[in-house]
């Protein structure tokens, strides 16, 4: 046992730390009898007496007081684990550790959905570090993980689309190619300074380092679907790629990677290709690891929780969109888990007819992000023109949320477009609604063009 891993680095500890983990193995795991008699031992024995004499089974058993030398071999690993743990522990309290340790905590924070301690961490993180002015690789990684932290988080994702959010990329940006030619500078000077027994290494070497290939690879096809040119077999390519390798990519690529996939396919299917509905529900969004994944990490978006449960329902699945409603809303971060819950219930009780109920819901809804709330307001008219509500209120509510959209540029002139034509759509239907189907045909972007649709074969008069 004088080579086991245990007893390696327990000997490399010194007197005051094997107190501190008796300490703290005695204090978290009590009822460990057999692991705190071997750490009794082992402590007893350090550091000069850990010999292979002393740690041989006949002496070792005794003491320790067990039959088969199994368990001791078991409790060993429980043991060098729980020093793992010990060590690190140890290691984040150090002064000198405190970035290390910020940065930990701000993704615990994060993965917990604790906006406001997320920002106070990053933030003073960030500060701190611009107030140390340590001009070196290190600095910068740290500042460009929190940067990318903030820049990738769930919270505030509207932020992004503002100058606020123009400028945090830009900074990024910035911070990465200052990492990038310090940490080259620094490592060719190195290889300069050594030039008399080292080689210089050339580019295609680096290129296979750590996975670079996969990456670029990984980037080069998202970044193809992002192109006018970008044809189905592009997107078949990338699909198959994203599946088969995403679980070497941290859950945070694999979302921006799979952005680009559901980006695409829904551009195809508004711009008429009806197969991309069920790709986009099917491939990107019903798949089960996915959003556990997106759950356990805090990476699902309010705005991607309505999508999927939207798109699910388009594609006749309402059970599992219930479901999904059920599993996952209590699992969203506080701040938008009433969101998600109103919005989402609503679409669902709308689409089962329960209009009154999705009525209710919607009248008490808390504030939302504009690009949930626009959404909500359509369905709100929609429920209106099912209910056979007065021309008045429905004008007046047509009115209101004219004003909404006009006021709130960063939904986009897209988005914009889209619910203003939906507007004009409600509006055609109060005044003569045989005219509604031939506007509809007119219009290349409008929101709830599949809801206006089936009001007009089914519930208008």
């Amino acid at each position: 046992m004088e080579k086991a891993k245990l007893v390696r680095l327990f000997k490399a500890l010194s007197g005051q730390e094997v107190k501190r983990f008796c300490k703290y193995v005695e204090r978290l795991y009590p009822d460990y009898s057999v692991a705190g008699g071997l750490l009794s031992v082992l402590a007893e024995l350090h550091p000069d007496q850990l010999t292979a004499k002393e740690l041989r089974k006949e002496r070792l058993m005794p003491r320790v007081a067990v039959g088969k030398w199994k368990r001791i071999s078991d409790e060993s690993s429980r043991l060098f684990s729980w020093l793992e743990d010990f060590l690190l522990h140890e290691k984040l309290q150090a002064r000198t550790e405190q970035q290390r340790r910020n940065m930990l905590l701000a993704e615990i924070y994060r993965e917990k959905g604790a906006q406001h301690l997320f920002e106070l961490k990053t933030n003073n993180s960030l500060q701190q570090l611009q107030q140390e002015e340590a001009l070196d690789p290190k600095s910068f990684l740290y500042t460009l993980q929190l940067l990318q932290l903030q820049y990738y988080t769930t919270f505030n994702i509207t932020a992004k689309e503002s100058e606020a959010g123009e400028l945090q990329l830009h900074r990024l940006l910035g911070t990465l190619n200052a990492f990038y030619l310090s940490s080259r500078m620094l490592y060719q000077m190195e290889l300069s300074n050594r030039g008399a027994i080292f080689r210089q290494p050339d580019e295609d070497s680096i290129r296979t380092y750590a996975g670079v290939q996969l990456v670029e690879r990984a980037f080069s096809m998202a970044l193809a679907l992002h192109q006018p040119s970008a044809s189905r077999s592009d997107y078949e390519a990338f699909k198959k790629f994203f599946w088969e390798e995403r679980h070497a990519f941290s859950p945070e690529v694999q979302v921006i990677l799979q952005t680009y996939g559901i980006n695409f396919a829904s551009r195809q299917f508004s711009q008429g290709d009806t197969a991309f509905e069920r790709e986009l529900f099917e491939v990107w969004m019903r798949p089960d690891e996915i959003n556990e994944m997106l759950a356990r990490h805090n990476l699902l978006t309010s705005t991607r929780f309505i999508n999927t449960v939207t798109i699910a329902i388009q594609n006749g699945a309402l059970p599992w969109a219930r479901s999904f409603l059920q599993k996952y809303a209590p699992r969203m971060p506080e701040e938008s888990r009433s969101i998600v819950e109103t919005l989402g219930w609503a679409i669902a009780e709308y689409e089962s007819g329960a209009l009154k109920t999705a009525a209710k819901r919607l009248v008490r809804r808390p504030k939302m992000p504009p690009r949930l709330e626009v959404r909500a307001r359509a369905l709100s008219l929609m429920i209106d023109l099912w209910q056979g509500e007065s021309r008045d209120t429905v004008e007046d509510g047509c009115k209101r949320f004219a004003d909404y959209i006009r006021r709130h540029e960063e939904i986009g002139p897209h988005t914009q477009q889209g619910f203003l034509n939906f507007i004009r759509l409600v509006r055609q239907y109060q005044i003569e609604p045989a005219g509604c189907r031939a506007l509809l045909e007119d219009m290349k972007v409008v929101y709830g063009r599949r809801l206006f649709l089936e009001f007009l074969s089914e519930g208008a008069d």
